[in-house]
C-alpha cells in the first residue's frame, strides 16, 4: 500500500466528518449533473429539429384536406421529413431513459434504499452517477457481481464513494490521455462488506487522488496496482 497523503485527519470530530461527506457527494454528484445537463441539451436540439421537420408534413396535410394534388416534391419532402422525425424521436427515447437512470441513482446517493440494499443497485447507481467522466477515458469493466447478493454498506454512503472514485480515476486517466478504461472487481466481506478494486490498464500519477483520499476518512488505499475501496 502506498504511504496515506499528508493531510488526511485523524481522529476528526462529527464537523470534519460531515464536511467529508458532503464532499465526497459533491464528488459524485458533479459528473451526473454535467450528464444531466448535456442530455436536456441534446433533447432541446432534438426537439427542435423535431419542430422543423413538421412543417413539409403540414404543407402535404393541407394539400390533402383540400382536396388539391399534392405535387411530387412536395410528397418527397414530406418523406424526408417523416424519417428525419423517426431518427430524432429515437435519439430523444434514448436521451430520456439516460435522464431517467441519473435522476434514480442520485436518488440512491441521497436516500436510503434499505438496510441492505443489492450489490447490483449500488454499482449500477455508481456507475451512472460517474458515467459523464468514465465515458471519457473508455468505460467501466465490472467482474464480481452476482445477481441476488445484498450488502450491508448503506447506499447513501457506498454509491457517492464508488462514483466519486470513479470520476476521480476516471480524471486521473485522462489527464493522461488514456481511453484504456477502468477495471472494477467487486469483492464481497465478512459481514455484509463490501469492497471494489479499480485498475487501468494504462498508469497514472496517484498523486491525483490524493484530494479524493482526504475527503473518503480511510475507506480507499492506493496500491500500484490501482485503488481498492472499502464501501
Amino acid at each position: 500500500m502506498c504511504p496515506r497523503p499528508e493531510g488526511l485527519a485523524r481522529g476528526s470530530g462529527p464537523d470534519d466528518a460531515d464536511r467529508s461527506s458532503q464532499q465526497v457527494l459533491e464528488e459524485a454528484a458533479e459528473p451526473a449533473f454535467a450528464e444531466l445537463r448535456n442530455l436536456l441539451t441534446a433533447g432541446q436540439g432534438t426537439l427542435a429539429v423535431a419542430r422543423a421537420e413538421l412543417v413539409p408534413l403540414a404543407q402535404v396535410a393541407a394539400r390533402v384536406r383540400s382536396a388539391e394534388e399534392v405535387p411530387e416534391e412536395l410528397v418527397r419532402g414530406a418523406l424526408r421529413a417523416l424519417a428525419q422525425l423517426e431518427d430524432v424521436l429515437g435519439d430523444t427515447e434514448l436521451a430520456m431513459e439516460r435522464v431517467t437512470r441519473m435522476v434514480r441513482s442520485l436518488e440512491s446517493a441521497t436516500l436510503s434504499q434499505g438496510r441492505t440494499p443489492l450489490v447490483s443497485q449500488i454499482v449500477e447507481a455508481a456507475a451512472d452517477l460517474a458515467h459523464h467522466a468514465t465515458k471519457l477515458v473508455g468505460g467501466v469493466r465490472w467482474s464480481g457481481l452476482e445477481p441476488g447478493i445484498r450488502t450491508s454498506a448503506p447506499s447513501t454512503r457506498a454509491v457517492p464513494r464508488l462514483a466519486a472514485a470513479l470520476a476521480t480515476l476516471a480524471t486521473a486517466l485522462g489527464r493522461e490521455g488514456s481511453a484504456a478504461g477502468i477495471d472494477a472487481a467487486v469483492e464481497g466481506e465478512p459481514e455484509g462488506g463490501l469492497r471494489v478494486h479499480l485498475t487501468s490498464p494504462r498508469s497514472y500519477d496517484p498523486s491525483a487522488l490524493a484530494p479524493f483520499l482526504q475527503q473518503a476518512k480511510g475507506a480507499v488505499d492506493v496500491a500500484p496496482d490501482g485503488i481498492r475501496l472499502d464501501l
